[in-house]
């Protein structure tokens, strides 16, 4: 199973759900094809897709937001996430000041 994910601003979804059938046990996953899933177990694959990306990648809705995907190995009993997240960094500056002195011919 592979899950794209995507979110921000408090808010987030699963945007895709795929499976894929190997072609034998020590195909990797995404080398199969593409299956269309059943609406009865579309609500299902989600639950365990966002019990996975919770429990890998925490919080990747809220503020600035982030995405990725997750594969699920359902063969060999593995589970690998990548996930960007946006940041939006604020540098501290100093604060300086001066007297000008803005009389003629000085």
């Amino acid at each position: 199973m592979e899950v794209d994910f995507a979110g921000c601003g408090d808010s987030g979804d699963i945007n895709d759900i795929r499976f894929y059938k190997l072609k034998s046990d020590k195909d990797v996953i995404g080398t199969g094809t593409a299956l269309d899933i059943p609406s009865n177990l579309q609500d299902e694959a989600r639950k365990i897709a966002n019990t996975i990306i919770l429990k890998l990648s925490g919080d990747w809705w809220n503020n600035d937001g982030g995405y990725g995907s997750v594969q699920v190995d359902f063969v060999n009993g593995k589970v690998s996430l990548e996930g960007n997240y946006y940041e939006m960094r604020v540098s501290e500056t100093e604060t300086l000041e001066m007297d000008l002195d803005l009389k003629d011919g000085e």
